[in-house]
């Protein structure tokens, strides 16, 4: 999964100074979501132009 320090990594490149301890679950989940879509879509695109790998 994705480690505390990762989020926190991710978080300082974006500007955060401080982290709720309740953010990180938070952005498990939003990452988990993002990732299926992009999955998704992913998946969409390749069936679509008949594509095996």
């Amino acid at each position: 999964g994705i480690t505390k320090p990762a989020i926190r990594r991710l978080a300082r490149r974006g500007g955060v100074k401080r982290i709720s301890s309740m953010m990180y679950e938070e952005t498990r989940n939003v990452l988990r979501a993002f990732l299926e879509h992009v999955v998704r879509d992913s998946v969409t695109y390749t069936e679509h132009a008949r594509r095996k790998t």
